[in-house]
């Protein structure tokens, strides 16, 4: 007998069996690649016991990479709608990241610029693929990782007290550092937290986000605070109470603008009536030095500046041995100032790509809150990136907890907006620009013309 001949299926037909066979494969693997990604980009800071090495980027980069992996199998096997979307403001980290890319070729020290490049490239693609995925889901992930990352630093004040405080602390009592690299870090994330929950509460999303769990709602609202407070991140603190009363106070809720403007006027007066003692805090003297010798280090780094070629010294060459020489005595591992480093490093062409992505970025938050109708998580994040850069480097430098769940939560925030807005195209409820424009000038055109004039194209009588 005759074998039969195995008719072949197209590629389309598998991937339609697959997904009647598996309908919910898809949506674990991308919860799988999401839980993974967040995993990574939350460790980036924590304590590294490995001098000379850098583990929680090798960890963030291999976390990166697997979540891509699966996201994109899981979209090729199991493909679902919608497909992620690009948007203006990653046209312009890809723009900023052609030119990092490109200042591999004058570096001072190319193999430095060239890992730091990939490690700037890999979780943004990460994200690209991610952003379909639920935004309350991502959140949710980030308020367990705070959870675990408040219990396990107060846990070192126990368990390891060589490491639970900061070695040189600026405060009249000892800095909680707990599992993080510096206090500093600790005090932005766990501020950073504390932000969401209090956009979620104002959105009305707190109780779906933390879930039934009794124990992760005590972590989250008592125990994160706890540790943040101890952190004694008082800048930093600063920053987080400033993006949470700007961004409420840009959505069109009146009640909340009001709360925002009212909470913005006490601020205000707290930081007057407190000045003497925040600036004690912060290590300023009569003698004009600025807190904790943050402008010793800008002046180093003008300096530095000043004999550099046009185009910088290269993407993160900043904390490289090629400088050890020029900064004598201490030894920053950054310039404390995004814009400082982004002009040391890539230039003004630098600066420029850099300050275009901010801009896109909270235009894009901007949008998001005007479609979805509420707070945005992003817009909270890309002001508090932005602020903290002040006296830090978020952007413009080495990949930081705050700027990959920036990339993260705005990416997914505006492909929901983007989502909703199709859905009210399709169902009419949303006329799209350029239909809206032309009925609008030919209602212009009717009233110019008088009520007695003839329809368009018509003559009268």
């Amino acid at each position: 007998m005759e074998a039969r001949a195995v008719p072949e299926r197209a590629p389309r037909q598998l991937r339609e069996r697959r997904r009647e066979r598996a309908p919910g494969v898809y949506r674990t693997r991308m919860r799988v690649a999401l839980a993974i990604f967040i995993i990574g980009a939350c460790s980036i800071e924590l304590w590294n016991p490995l001098t000379g090495l850098q583990p929680w980027n090798m960890v963030m980069v291999a976390c990166a990479a697997v979540a891509l992996v699966i996201a994109v199998f899981a979209r090729v096997l199991y493909g679902q709608a919608p497909a992620p979307r690009l948007f203006t403001f990653d046209y312009a980290y890809l723009a900023y990241l052609v030119w990092l890319w490109f200042s591999v070729t004058w570096s001072v020290s190319p193999s430095d610029t060239l890992v730091q490049c990939v490690y700037a490239t890999l979780p943004w693609l990460a994200t690209i693929a991610l952003r379909t995925e639920s935004l309350d889901r991502a959140l949710t992930y980030i308020l367990r990782f705070a959870a675990v990352t408040a219990v396990a630093s107060l846990a070192t004040v126990v368990l390891v007290p060589s490491q639970a405080f900061q070695p040189a602390s600026s405060w009249i009592i000892p800095e909680l550092r707990g599992v993080f690299e510096h206090q500093q870090r600790l005090g932005l994330f766990l501020g950073a937290v504390i932000g969401l929950v209090v956009i979620a509460q104002v959105n009305g999303d707190l109780s779906r986000l933390l879930g039934r769990s009794r124990l992760l709602k005590w972590t989250v609202l008592v125990v994160v605070p706890i540790a943040s407070a101890w952190a004694f991140a008082r800048l930093n603190g600063v920053y987080v109470v400033v993006a949470v009363l700007v961004v409420i106070g840009l959505t069109k809720n009146a009640a909340a603008r009001f709360f925002s403007v009212t909470g913005f006027v006490v601020f205000l007066m707290w930081l007057t009536t407190s000045a003497e003692t925040l600036l004690a805090g912060f290590g300023e003297t009569g003698d004009g030095e600025t807190f904790s010798g943050r402008a010793n280090v800008w002046n180093r780094t003008l300096v530095a500046i000043d004999y550099a070629p046009d185009v910088g010294y290269g993407f993160a060459t900043f904390n490289t041995p090629f400088f050890d020489d020029f900064w004598g005595g201490y030894r920053a591992p950054s310039a404390h100032n995004s814009y400082l480093q982004a002009l040391f490093e890539t230039g003004m062409i630098g600066v420029v790509l850099c300050s275009a992505v901010v801009i896109t970025q909270f235009a894009g938050a901007l949008k998001a809150a005007a479609v979805l109708k509420r707070v945005p998580y992003s817009g909270f994040l890309v002001l508090l990136a932005l602020l903290s850069s002040v006296s830090g480097v978020t952007y413009a430098g080495k990949p930081t907890v705050i700027f990959v769940l920036t990339l993260l939560v705005l990416g997914m925030e505006r492909q929901q907006a983007a989502e909703v807005q199709r859905r009210r195209r399709e169902s009419g409820e949303e006329v799209p620009l350029t239909r809206s424009a032309w009925r609008l000038s030919r209602r212009l055109a009717r009233r110019l013309r008088g009520p007695d004039a003839a329809p368009h194209g018509r003559t009268a009588g």
